[in-house]
């Protein structure tokens, strides 16, 4: 802008950030890279991506999180024991980059 204006002042603003995201794979209708625009939890991951396909192993279900150190950890969530109210502690919430894997 300096060829027109003396001293340009410029504002940038942030109105989205698309690089925080989660995956979702296996047996769900629609895996893919999915954006983290809210809080996300597992429950909210399988929901939006369509729910499951016939013989998904709901019980069997983790999610794989990288820690800073670039170790991979993986955490399990059974979905039939979570919807049951069992175990509400394993519905987490999403972190960019998380990975969750439905057998």
């Amino acid at each position: 802008l300096k060829a027109y204006i003396t001293h340009p002042e410029v504002t940038v603003m942030v109105t989205q950030m698309n690089s925080r995201k989660f995956n979702i794979l296996g047996r769900v209708a629609k895996p893919g890279s999915y954006p983290l625009t809210a809080t996300t939890t597992v429950l909210d991951a399988i929901a939006l991506a369509g729910g499951f396909q016939d013989f998904a192993k709901q019980k069997d279900i983790y999610v794989l999180r990288k820690s800073a150190g670039g170790a991979e950890t993986r955490i399990p969530f059974n979905y039939k024991s979570v919807i049951k109210g069992n175990h509400p502690e394993e519905n987490i919430v999403l972190d960019p980059h998380d990975t969750v894997v439905v057998p």
